[in-house]
């Protein structure tokens, strides 16, 4: 899936709850690769999903840049390579179409949709009302698009321009040296993950809760092939001693 936005700023935008969004940072040592300071694996991402009791939704994210290709004209843009929950945690709908939901990832082998900005649809489109279902080429690979989201939005990045954010489990050509956004490595840390807290729960509150939780998921990786095979005593201990941050939203580029 892949949204195409342009200019990426959340200062005017009308997100859900923008108080509660916050960055989850795992903090310590990092034994593998790593793209970024407040990046996890998407295998981490997903156990914090399916276990913790503090979130109400996440959503996380990797920026690209990709070639974009429709009728004779090719240029290049920066993009984002999204989960599929990233407009439903955002509370962003569409102008026209629809934007990515759940069903874009529980349907085997699916083919990849886009979402365009409602900025980029302008500039790029013409603001043409007829671009719903057709294919574009994104680095190549055919995709369809499925909607506009709402004038305003534009990302979740202040001061970046992001022409485009996608989401696919299969498509590997806007990664680096990776499998798709569903890539199953526990050692290659590259997305950023943005959750809502439930309703009542602080910032302190939450971290308290993810230790242990997040204590588990080590204490399993380490045991992993993936760890074991080129890793040593000093590797490990430093790594299970590693914590949760939450890093205020408000400090990582979202506005109320």
């Amino acid at each position: 899936m892949f949204s195409l936005l342009d200019q990426v700023v959340l200062r005017l935008l009308p997100v859900r709850h923008p108080e509660r969004l916050v960055i989850v940072k795992e903090t310590g040592n990092h034994y593998g690769n790593s793209f970024g300071p407040n990046t996890m694996s998407w295998p981490m991402f997903e156990d914090l999903r399916s276990n913790n009791q503090v979130f109400s939704e996440m959503f996380c994210r990797f920026p690209a840049h990709v070639m974009i290709g429709y009728s004779d004209e090719t240029v290049q843009i920066s993009a984002e390579l999204v989960s599929s929950t990233y407009f439903q945690t955002l509370g962003v709908e569409a102008v026209l179409g629809r934007t990515i939901g759940h069903d874009d990832d529980s349907v085997p082998d699916s083919k990849p949709v886009v979402v365009l900005s409602y900025s980029f649809w302008q500039s790029y489109f013409d603001g043409d009302h007829t671009i719903l279902g057709r294919t574009i080429a994104l680095n190549g690979q055919a995709m369809t698009v499925i909607g506009v989201a709402q004038p305003g939005f534009d990302g979740v990045k202040m001061g970046e321009t992001r022409e485009g954010i996608r989401s696919h489990h299969d498509e590997d050509r806007m990664t680096p040296h990776s499998d798709g956004l569903k890539d199953r490595r526990r050692r290659l840390s590259w997305v950023t993950t943005y959750v809502s807290l439930k309703p009542g729960i602080s910032t302190e509150q939450a971290q308290a809760s993810l230790q242990p939780l997040l204590h588990s998921i080590l204490e399993m990786e380490v045991q992993q092939p993936e760890f074991t095979r080129s890793a040593t005593d000093a590797d490990r201990e430093p790594l299970l001693r590693n914590r949760i941050e939450l890093l205020p939203g408000s400090d990582n580029g979202l506005r109320e």
